[in-house]
This record gives structure tokens, sequence and C-alpha cells, in this order.
């Protein structure tokens, strides 16, 4: 039995992000008009539900590689949990728990 996760183990996948997500799993919801130059989503996937956000932009790429780090020195109760990082065929995305909010 494998332990591999889709969206937890991937380095780099060779599609764009939102077809491999509706390859991987259900995507329940999708926020695409945002000022940042990224593209989210919440996803269902292997019984877990998870936030990716994506982009194709450099300077928002950057800005996402800034949230790895940041996410790395501080830890807090109120932030998600950024879980994993990964290259698309087009870009960067970003793999954080789903957080029931607004």
């Amino acid at each position: 039995m494998s332990n591999y996760h889709p969206l937890l183990n991937v380095e780099k996948i060779d599609t764009d992000i939102e077809s491999y997500l509706i390859d991987i799993g259900d995507i329940f919801r999708a926020f695409r008009d945002h000022d940042s130059g990224c593209t989210s989503f919440g996803v269902a996937v292997e019984g877990g539900r998870w936030f990716v956000k994506h982009s194709d932009v450099p300077i928002a790429i950057q800005r996402l590689g800034q949230a790895i780090h940041l996410n790395s020195i501080v830890r807090h109760k109120a932030l998600p949990r950024l879980r994993h990082s990964f290259e698309t065929d087009d870009g960067f995305s970003v793999v954080y728990d789903w957080v029931d909010g607004e």
C-alpha cells in the first residue's frame, strides 16, 4: 500500500492546476478574481479538504515563495497550516489545510 498523496507528495505536474485538481478530487470552491494574481481552490481529495493557491504570474509566484518562508518561521493556531508546494506546467502552487471561514 502506497502512502502517496496527490497533493502532499507531488513535485511537479505537467498540466494546468485546475485540470489536475479535477482529475484527483472534487473542486468545491473556486476563488478566481484576486488582485494578487493567484487563483485558489477548495478541493476534496482522498477524504481531506485542502486550500490550493496557484499562480502563473512572476510577482505572485515570488509572493507564494515568501509565504512559504514566513510559514516556516511563524506558527499560530489562527493561521492555516501550509502543507506542501509544487511546480505546475505554467506556474507554482501551495497547499494549505482547508479552514472554514470567510
